[in-house]
């Protein structure tokens, strides 16, 4: 969600433009060295105030390694009998990034959280994470986590992140093509910029796979490298990795058209549960993670592959039936090849390793 907004419940909010001077002001007074790397995307459940409802989206756990055992008597722990040195909370996952995410617990203790050791479990498995930030919102709690390890290090959780992400794109889609919400440009563009990120996603899902077949650790930080090189997908992936976060004039002048449909309408969702807005910095770091340059000037066109096609229909259909427009220039479609053929080089690769 928009920088951090996600600490305070604004869910009365739903004036688009006092919503953005709102989080225009909490950003502003934000260090640099706390602001978000990734910007997180809500979840449908978040959107549609059904967080719960289907039941809970995993379990915190939490260990304490000072303490000594026994039974848990808290029940704001959700231990069901688990020792005091083990909690087990219900969570719901409200927003998401390939950096951590922002859960609503079942659970009041932040000072127990804030010294134990925490792991987010999905489905029987885990992966450690870290406490960010916390807040009670009326009965229930909000908390911000960061994953420790990368996502492309853990196949299991780059694939989940990037199904969260299909199922955001999928919900509102439906929400504005079935007249279910009242379309506005700047949602449009939040769905666009979803499904650039998504394209991020998979592509760290095939990195993931890479390394989970061959043991490999070939996607270990490298120095940063120039925008236009795109040789190979390790000079791509270090591209949208390491890259310095001063962002200069070529990367600027490069990510310009990408950025324009925001310059135009804005990005946001307004009206629903619960209303998010992207600033101008998250929609730059979003296109600075996701967009992927080329050399080659040959005009060859790349099939798109068939995990694909899913954020590539929809993005026809926002272009086509929602954005008439907007997206006309070649360049948004390019990103789609691009994608792909980094992904096959990838899957080439693993293939290889064998």
């Amino acid at each position: 969600m928009a920088d951090q907004i996600d600490e305070f419940c604004y869910r009365e909010m739903t004036d688009e433009q006092s919503f953005r001077e709102m989080v225009e002001s909490f950003v502003a007074f934000r260090p640099s060295s706390a602001r978000r790397k990734f910007p997180r995307f809500p979840t449908p459940a978040a959107l549609s105030g059904a967080l719960g409802s289907n039941g809970i989206d995993g379990i915190l756990v939490a260990r304490d390694p000072g303490s000594s055992g026994g039974q848990s008597s808290n029940p704001d722990c959700g231990g069901c009998g688990y020792g005091t040195d083990v909690q087990r909370i219900k969570i719901d996952i409200v927003d998401f990034s390939e950096s951590g995410v922002q859960l609503q617990l079942d659970c009041s203790d932040f000072l127990n959280l804030k010294k134990s050791s925490l792991y987010l479990e999905i489905e029987n498995h885990r992966a450690p994470v870290q406490l960010r930030w916390w807040k009670q919102c009326g009965s229930a709690s909000r908390a911000g986590f960061l994953f420790s390890n990368r996502i492309d290090s853990d196949q299991f959780f780059a694939s989940y992140i990037s199904a969260r992400n299909t199922q955001l794109v999928e919900f509102l889609m439906a929400e504005y093509l079935n007249l279910n919400a009242d379309f506005k440009q700047q949602a449009g563009v939040f769905i666009y910029l979803s499904i650039y990120y998504g394209l991020r996603l998979k592509f760290l899902e095939a990195i993931a796979r890479f390394n989970a077949q061959t043991g490999s650790n070939r996607f270990e930080a490298k120095p940063a490298i120039s925008i236009t090189s795109f040789g190979s997908y390790a000079s791509a992936y270090h591209l949208a990795q390491n890259q310095a976060r001063e962002f200069g004039p070529d990367l600027r002048n490069a990510l310009q058209r990408y950025i324009k449909p925001y310059n135009d309408f804005g990005s946001g969702v307004i009206g629903m549960n619960e209303d998010v807005v992207f600033m101008k910095g998250e929609t730059i770091y979003v296109m600075f993670n996701s967009v992927l340059f080329s050399n080659d000037d040959g005009g060859n066109s790349t099939a798109i592959l068939p995990d694909l096609y899913f954020l590539h229909n929809n993005f026809l259909t926002l272009k086509h039936l929602l954005m008439p427009g907007v997206f006309e220039d070649e360049i948004f479609e390019t990103q789609f090849e691009n994608y792909s053929d980094i992904i096959q080089q990838i899957d080439r690769s693993c293939k290889m390793e064998h």
